[in-house]
């Protein structure tokens, strides 16, 4: 066998290193990322933490224990400027804090995200205070975010579900019906900002329909995770 010299190189370690913590039951975030994460400037890190196929408060607070497992197995080589854990539902549940603090029990300096904590942060970017709520979620659970959102200064005008708990039905629910759903949001009431919940549900190929259609700014769980992320790494 050939043995062949080497040349080392360090382009890698001049790159913004991103870890994602992505649900088990997650189709959709690692394919929307692809598009969302300049792949020039980061490089983007996934693990899985098991959660359960059904959404419900009781089941989304089980994976507060499980996110320090989930990030010790995040490669250790890397320096990582922002981890995330891609639950909108989850984040709410268990609290931001007590996100970061799980996070943070493994990476002790790193910046810490989810998509609750990211789409205040957008919403409060483009200065909405008054927006529309679209979510796959059982009521319990949207009922949990509008409660979260306006305990951050986010006033609900409207807000409509498709009240579905099952994970695997949630990622197959059509763009079409989410465009359809976003518009009678749209109809019914006025605000600054839509906000589409969940990290699972399919929204990145119809944002800009959307926007276009309703004529204000269109966020998705995705996008403002995405954006937040790459905004605090940026400020590193």
């Amino acid at each position: 066998m050939l043995k062949f010299d080497y040349d080392y190189s360090t382009e890698r370690d001049a790159m913004r290193n991103l870890g994602l913590i992505v649900l088990k039951s997650d189709e959709t975030i690692e394919h929307e990322f692809r598009s969302l994460i300049p792949h020039d400037e980061f490089v983007l890190h996934t693990t899985r933490i098991e959660s359960d196929p059904v959404v419900t408060s009781q089941t989304l607070q089980l994976m507060e224990q499980r996110i320090p497992q989930s990030v010790s197995l995040l490669p250790e080589a890397p320096t990582f400027d922002v981890v995330a854990y891609a639950c909108t539902s989850g984040a709410t549940t268990i609290g931001p804090h007590k996100v970061s603090q799980a996070v943070n029990s493994i990476l002790p300096n790193v910046k810490v995200t989810d998509p609750l904590t990211a789409i205040i942060a957008r919403l409060n970017d483009v200065g909405a205070r008054k927006i529309g709520l679209l979510t796959p979620y059982i009521p319990s659970v949207t009922d949990a975010m509008i409660e979260k959102l306006s305990q951050a200064g986010i006033d609900i005008a409207v807000a409509g579900s498709f009240y579905e708990a099952n994970e695997e039905k949630v990622v197959r629910i059509a763009p079409a019906s989410v465009h359809a759903a976003a518009v009678k949001l749209a109809d019914s009431a006025h605000f600054d900002a839509l906000f589409i919940s969940c990290t699972n549900l399919p929204t990145l190929d119809i944002l800009s329909q959307v926007q276009k259609r309703i004529g204000v700014p269109v966020f998705s769980s995705n996008s403002a995770l995405a954006w937040h992320m790459i905004k605090l790494a940026a400020n590193r």
